[in-house]
């Protein structure tokens, strides 16, 4: 049958209640993944630390406490996907990757908790790391192979790319980066939007 409204509560309180008990650890102060056979937290926390409070599921201390957090993966262009790790693979979604859902979830989970100041802060540098490389792309040029063949692309103004790096460029690691307009394009948007609403 239906499930009422109060079931949905209910079943939200409980899912609310595990997170809470699985994936926040104290002593490090933010959410982390947890892995259940080893029963542990990651060793490496991850942007994915704000969805918590992008739903709305930590306490004001917990969010407090997330947001001290944020050094852990800032950078001069926003947020990266994960703080600093000694993995030997290079991953897209690791400590040098610049991805916009993680600024779309940032600036969204700051401003739920008051934290406008720090929504601001990376909603602007999400701004910058998109124009920079829409005025200039860097690195203009990079290695296609295709059919066993190599060509050299050269890319031109006027585009947004899929993933930035931490230094400010386009992403290239593991593959090349491809021209998008979706998630890069909204999260910009998004960004722009919020700046210019001077929440």
């Amino acid at each position: 049958g239906l499930v009422s409204k109060s079931d949905w509560l209910k079943k939200a309180d409980v899912r609310k209640a595990l997170v809470n008990k699985y994936c926040w650890s104290e002593e490090r102060g933010t959410y982390l993944d947890y892995d259940f056979i080893n029963k542990r937290h990651s060793k490496v926390a991850a942007g994915t630390m704000l969805s918590p409070l992008y739903a709305g599921i930590a306490s004001p201390k917990q969010a407090e406490r997330v947001v001290a957090n944020l050094s852990l993966l800032e950078c001069e262009w926003g947020l990266t996907t994960t703080e600093a790790s000694v993995e030997d693979h290079a991953y897209q979604w690791d400590q040098f990757s610049v991805w916009a859902p993680m600024q779309s979830l940032a600036i969204l989970s700051l401003d739920k908790y008051g934290f406008k100041k720090e929504a601001n802060r990376i909603a602007a540098k999400w701004l910058d790391i998109v124009a920079a490389n829409f005025e200039k792309p860097d690195p203009v040029t990079f290695i296609k192979n295709e059919d066993g063949k190599e060509q050299i692309v050269t890319r031109v103004y006027g585009k947004t790319y899929e993933k930035y790096t931490s230094d400010g460029k386009i992403n290239d690691r593991e593959y090349n980066a491809s021209v998008l307009a979706g998630w890069t394009a909204g999260a910009y948007a998004l960004a722009f939007a919020y700046l210019n609403n001077k929440k």
